[in-house]
């Protein structure tokens, strides 16, 4: 235990739980840790200047990627895949975890759908900022793991790990080099408005973006649906029920959606040149990962 309350060791991370320990949940290693040929690298802390929901919602915004992420290859750095450009049709849904994006976009002869989850209030999972939609397959590798933890109501820390093969090609310093990227406000002011991270698109908002000034369009439908998720926890709580998220054995913990599916354009179901074909398609996915979750396909196919 730590400070009197009980720890769990993660890939040398140390988790506490704060809550009585009659209600303690069990720590949810899912089925993105289990799969062959990958090891489990800790993070590094990432110091976010905002609120936690600020944070969590940048999970399920997958507008921010094809334009804050593609700014460093228009102004001469190699970060994210180029093709992350390629301005996607896109949907939510409800995952067994959580909460979901479906980005469809096309990719030369394929087309390629990158879907991201966050799961309960401190979970989010991405997959490789590589990708580029050019390799065909049904499933992709874990990339990384975060949990945020609010410091308090103006500050949040991010912890992560790194999900990597024993056959991956870029050296990792390189690759921890452009994962921490953007994360922190570590680099001069001129340089953070040059070339923008994650950083800057959540903490721009203020210490706490005022909702009431807002104006949500269709583009946030991922933002409502996972405010909507938190108060949907936050009344169970008030009730003395168990909010979603919350586990207290490895069989409860749910398959992940996070993934990149790529597939030939002979194989997809209709003209991948079409927007509503792009969008039904990714509204699909949800209920193909329920029936087979991807993270299953490929530890099948390892």
């Amino acid at each position: 235990s730590q400070g009197g309350y009980p720890t769990h060791v993660f890939a040398g991370v140390v988790f506490a739980y704060m809550g009585p320990i009659e209600t303690k949940p069990v720590f949810p290693v899912g089925d993105r840790f289990e799969v062959p040929g990958l090891r489990t690298v800790p993070g590094v802390r990432s110091i976010f200047a905002c609120n936690w929901l600020q944070v969590k919602e940048n999970a399920v915004d997958p507008h921010h990627t094809h334009f804050l992420h593609v700014i460093p290859q228009l102004r001469g750095m190699d970060h994210f895949a180029n093709e992350f450009g390629n301005y996607p049709e896109m949907t939510w849904s409800d995952t067994p975890g959580g909460i979901a994006y479906f980005a469809a976009r096309r990719v030369g002869d394929n087309v390629w759908v990158r879907s991201s989850e966050v799961q309960g209030s401190s979970v989010h999972i991405i997959n490789s900022i590589f990708e580029s939609g050019r390799e065909r397959k049904p499933a992709s590798r874990p990339f990384l793991s975060f949990w945020s933890l609010p410091v308090d109501d103006t500050n949040t820390v991010n912890f992560f790990v790194s999900h990597v093969a024993d056959d991956e090609a870029m050296p990792f310093e390189e690759r921890r080099r452009l994962e921490i990227f953007g994360q922190n406000a570590d680099r001069p002011y001129r340089d953070r408005q040059w070339i923008p991270g994650d950083n800057e698109a959540m903490a721009s908002q203020g210490p706490v973006n005022v909702h009431a000034m807002e104006q949500l369009g269709s583009l946030d439908r991922g933002v409502a649906m996972y405010r909507r998720y938190v108060r949907d926890g936050i009344a169970a709580v008030q009730r003395g029920e168990q909010p979603a998220g919350v586990y207290h054995s490895e069989a409860e913990v749910p398959p992940t959606f996070a993934n990149d599916l790529v597939i030939g354009v002979d194989d997809f179901p209709g003209d991948p040149n079409d927007h509503a074909a792009l969008l039904s398609f990714a509204e699909s996915l949800p209920k193909r990962y329920a029936a087979a979750p991807p993270m299953l396909a490929l530890k099948r196919n390892s």
